[in-house]
């Protein structure tokens, strides 16, 4: 069995590493958890660039580059999301206790153009994964992987997310985020959903990396494409434009 240990949902490199040989069905929902939002012992680094292109019903096209880099200790992440060249948002993220903080840098009078994208800044250090649990649901399939799935608190009050997670690589595919539990009122349907549309593994190294990145609403969609992606291990250097500076 193979575990992808170590990743920013959005948007960052992915490290393969071997896992012990256990039915991922027989785990508890707490303790599959457990491994999911646990990155392993040794830091890495991941440094991705691309374009996020977003459509709107009825409206045109627009596209603007994005950069990601992230830190992987095994207390906590830290990545930073440069989007449109001039908006610098700053995230951690620790695991015990789990403990999000976010900050902005944006030139004076500039409007922040990543929420038009429905980009969410806490989708690059896996935000979601770290609320609790609310139940889980019968087992389904992305993209042909079995996947166990979860409903979890959502970020604010009253919101759930509906997690897949692959049973093979403890790694979530695919999320959706519902305005309220769609349990508590039938009909409820997700007003946003995040999915991985593709995984490639990097040249000559255990990192495997995301290119291609879906995020889409009722009415609307954006599409990731990193096309410059870079990982490692920090005991090996890490870049050090991982982190831009203003």
């Amino acid at each position: 069995m193979k575990t992808l240990c170590v990743t920013i949902l959005a948007l960052c490199g992915i490290l393969l590493c071997g896992a012990e040989k256990i039915d991922p069905m027989k785990l508890t929902a707490e303790q599959f958890l457990k491994i999911v939002r646990h990155v392993p012992g040794q830091e890495t680094w991941a440094k991705m660039e691309g374009m996020a292109s977003h459509k709107r019903e009825n409206s045109r096209r627009i596209k603007a580059p994005i950069r990601v880099g992230i830190r992987f200790t095994p207390a906590r992440i830290v990545a930073q999301l440069v989007f449109n060249k001039n908006e610098q948002y700053n995230l951690g993220q620790t695991f015990e206790p789990p403990v999000s903080t976010q900050s902005s840098q944006l030139p004076p009078g500039v409007k922040p153009k990543l929420p038009l994208y429905g980009i969410d800044i806490s989708d690059m250090t896996l935000g979601f994964m770290y609320k609790d649990l609310i139940r889980e649901e019968k087992p389904e399939s992305v993209k042909t992987l079995k996947c166990r799935v979860f409903m979890l608190k959502g970020l604010k009050d009253g919101e759930t997310a509906r997690i897949f997670v692959s049973t093979e690589y403890f790694f979530p595919l695919k999320v959706q985020w519902f305005r309220r539990d769609p349990a508590k009122y039938p009909g409820e349907k997700y007003w946003r959903m995040l999915e991985i549309a593709s995984v490639k593994k990097a040249p000559d190294s255990d990192f495997y990396l995301i290119p291609k990145l879906e995020i889409s609403g009722q009415d609307w969609m954006t599409m990731i494409h990193f096309d410059k992606r870079a990982a490692g291990y920090a005991k090996d250097g890490t870049p050090k434009d991982l982190f831009l500076m203003q």
